[in-house]
């Protein structure tokens, strides 16, 4: 290397550690700013922030090189940075007092977390429902227009909401008044089986679908008379709003007497008025079948009056009168009818069958034995069961009538089921077996394939009414009766001996 090139070299380096010399004085005599700007509510603000090479300052620290001592006097704390302004701010350095001026500035407009507001006409509000918070470094001042609009009517208002904060920044948000148009108070009829919480507005004029508060079970209410005070909710936007609004459950409905039809009893023979009769309410429990048969009397031939009467706990009276007729026994055919049972039950049972066996019998012969034509006189089971063994035709008052005969030859104890809600009468039998009541019907019923109402429980007769009803819409609640009227009847039908 040439002489030349290496004293350039040399005079090179020689600036270079010059340099850093020079600027290693100039950081350990005056290493602070001599002024510095941070944005008002700047996070974190550190001594180092004021230096000019912080570094430098960084290096010396981390190398344990102690060219400098320099210790913030102004505490941190005592600087306002949510406060536009000038501060000094003080350092001892290497035993002398050097200031930093430091100015907070506020260039940032606030910015506004609005959110949706939900009232029932007539209902208040105020400026501060609307703002879910402002977010600014300063201090600022919210201003609401729209509001004013609002009289007390139903529908949605704009609101407009104007933050200031005190460096002069300004922001807008645009957010809604939702007024709804809804009934304080409701009123619906005890038994309702539905009633959305949208029922409770009068008109619809926002669009808002309203629901029931989460802990308040509507079904439940519906289910007794009664003043509820109900929580109404309605979202908009994840906002949610809840009304206290009023829902009063009215029994005004009276009870509904069933089955209750004009009668031919004869003088001796044995019969009751409630047999096919019940009752049903709105409100279940607690009403009663009463019977005023005092006008009767069953020992001389003549038509009277019987009258059945029923009162809800609501106080909801109701009334149903028919006709009794009372004819001497000797125009009666209970004699036949013992006959014809004593006869018919040595012929198709014998003492060797178990009971099951026996009733089994009993409905083969009613359901074969018996053609079905439509029609049978329903004013007397003894009648129509002497004209379903005498011609060995009828309907299907005929042939529970031909099986109560024979089941209670037996030694069976039966009631009949009548059929509720249809616009046609149809009877069947309950049987007691055992200490448990099954349905027993042996009339034949068109398009139900092998089904065979012997000895059912409530579920297979339901699901076997559900799938007749799929078949035709006529046949839809074939098997429907008031439960509530009968003995508690087994869930699944009888068990083989």
């Amino acid at each position: 290397m040439s002489k030349l090139k290496r004293n350039l070299i040399i005079s090179g380096v020689s600036f270079v550690i010059l340099l850093i010399l020079l600027g290693l004085s100039a950081f350990i005599t005056a290493p602070l700013k001599s002024v510095m700007t941070v944005e008002a509510g700047t996070p974190d603000l550190k001594q180092t922030d004021f230096y000019k090479n912080p570094e430098i300052y960084e290096f010396l620290l981390s190398h344990h090189i102690p060219l400098i001592n320099c210790k913030m006097v102004t505490p941190l704390k005592d600087i306002p940075l949510d406060k536009p302004g000038e501060y000094p701010v003080q350092f001892l350095v290497n035993g002398n007092i050097n200031t930093t001026l430091l100015t907070v500035e506020d260039t940032e407009s606030p910015v506004i977390i609005a959110k949706e507001v939900v009232i029932a006409a007539g209902d208040s509000c105020k400026k501060e429902d609307f703002i879910e918070k402002v977010e600014d470094a300063t201090k600022s001042k919210v201003k609401e227009s729209g509001l004013s609009e609002y009289k007390g009517e139903a529908g949605i208002y704009k609101i407009t909401l104007t933050a200031t904060d005190i460096a002069g920044n300004v922001s807008e948000e645009v957010t809604h008044l939702y007024v709804l148009d809804v009934r304080e108070k409701l009123t619906v009829e005890l038994g309702t089986t539905s009633l959305p919480a949208d029922r409770f507005i009068k008109s619809d004029k926002t669009g808002i679908k309203l629901t029931y508060g989460k802990k308040f079970n509507i079904n439940k209410a519906l289910q007794k008379s009664g003043k509820y005070t109900v929580p109404i909710r309605a979202l908009v936007k994840k906002n949610e709003k809840e009304i206290k609004l009023t829902l009063v459950v009215k029994d005004t409905k009276a009870p509904v007497i069933k089955g209750a039809r004009d009668l031919t009893i004869y003088i001796g023979s044995p019969f009751s008025y409630r047999e096919g009769v019940s009752v049903t309410d709105n409100q279940p429990g607690g009403t009663a079948l009463l019977v005023d048969a005092s006008k009767v009397n069953p020992r001389k031939e003549g038509v009277y009056k019987v009258t059945y009467r029923s009162e809800d706990k609501a106080g909801n009276k109701t009334s149903k009168s028919v006709k009794v007729t009372v004819k001497k026994s000797s125009k009666s055919h209970a004699k036949e009818v013992a006959k014809y049972v004593k006869e018919t039950l040595a012929e198709i049972t014998n003492k060797n069958m178990t009971e099951l066996e026996k009733l089994d019998k009993i409905f083969e012969f009613c359901h074969t034995k018996i053609s079905y034509t439509g029609y049978s006189d329903k004013s007397d089971a003894i009648e129509a069961a002497y004209n379903g063994f005498r011609t060995h035709t009828g309907d299907c008052f005929t042939y529970f009538a031909v099986s109560e005969a024979l089941i209670t030859g037996a030694g069976f104890e039966n009631i009949m089921v009548t059929r509720d809600g249809k616009g046609s009468d149809h009877f069947w039998n309950l049987i007691k077996y055992k200490d448990k009541w099954y349905h027993f019907d042996a009339c034949p019923l068109a398009g139900a394939g092998s089904f065979k109402a012997f000895m059912l429980g409530d579920l297979e007769l339901a699901k076997f009414d559900e799938e007749y009803g799929k078949v035709n819409s006529a046949n839809k609640d074939y098997y429907n009766f008031e439960k509530s009227a009968y003995p508690k009847r087994a869930e699944h039908g009888v068990k083989e001996d």
